[in-house]
């Protein structure tokens, strides 16, 4: 169940890619002069999956010419992602977009070189820690509170969101989100939260999301980074 979670998750992330550019070229309503250089606006997406061991990284930018107009750059070089070159990929005529799937252990500590940026924002330096996830018992019964937490007393942290994903042998799902700062790290899915789910085994996901954005001048970068724990089966009663 979790794979076909997953495959479908990385059919949507170009569309997420999009979605976040368009919104950061309309939320820069500053007037853009003729003598300045064009301001890059742009997405840097990353998601890791455990126990795979597999990267997906996504970058895409554009430089703002007005509030409504994007112009494709004149980049040269292309990104990397922990010094591996990403490849750039047909998208479209008003952008850059480039991709790269790895295989690799997880860093907490992660780097976007892009070369082409503002000084600033030439070197990206992105950060997650990986959630090691405690659940104490794997009976799960709909009418109580489900209790889990995380080891090393971590904390979500502000800019970070805890998303739970439940999906039953029928492939009916439920989530939950939890957003940070939160002030511990013992969380809690309510009672009567999997009322809508099939009684029996049911999948516990859990996916760590990081986003924020990066500006320099009138330039931007959204970051969206995910880590996904291993999936976990549970008793639904």
């Amino acid at each position: 169940m979790g794979h076909i979670f997953r495959k479908m998750k990385l059919q949507h992330c170009s569309l997420i890619l999009t979605v976040t550019l368009l919104f950061l070229l309309l939320s820069c309503k500053e007037e853009v002069k003729k003598t300045v250089e064009p301001a890059a606006i742009g997405s840097v997406y990353v998601r890791y999956l455990n126990p795979e061991g597999y990267y997906t990284v996504q970058v895409e930018f554009g430089e703002q010419l007005s509030d409504s107009i994007l112009q494709k750059p004149n980049w040269k070089s292309v990104p990397a992602f922990n010094n591996f070159l990403l490849q750039e990929k047909p998208r479209s005529e008003f952008t850059r977009f480039y991709a790269g799937e790895f295989l690799a252990t997880f860093q907490k500590d992660m780097t976007v070189d892009l070369i082409h940026c503002p000084k600033g924002l030439q070197k990206v330096n992105l950060s997650l820690t990986q959630p090691n996830l405690i659940i104490t018992n794997k009976k799960l019964i709909s009418s109580k509170d489900f209790t889990f937490s995380l080891q090393d007393e971590q904390l979500l942290q502000s800019e970070e969101t805890l998303v739970i994903l439940l999906i039953d042998e029928k492939q009916q799902g439920v989530n939950l989100e939890i957003k940070g700062p939160q002030p511990d790290n013992e969380f809690v899915i309510p009672a009567g939260f999997t009322n809508n789910l099939s009684r029996g085994n049911v999948e516990f996901n859990l996916i760590k999301k990081k986003i924020y954005s990066l500006k320099e001048g009138k330039s931007k970068i959204l970051i969206n980074l995910e880590h996904y724990s291993p999936p976990i089966i549970l008793n639904l009663q």
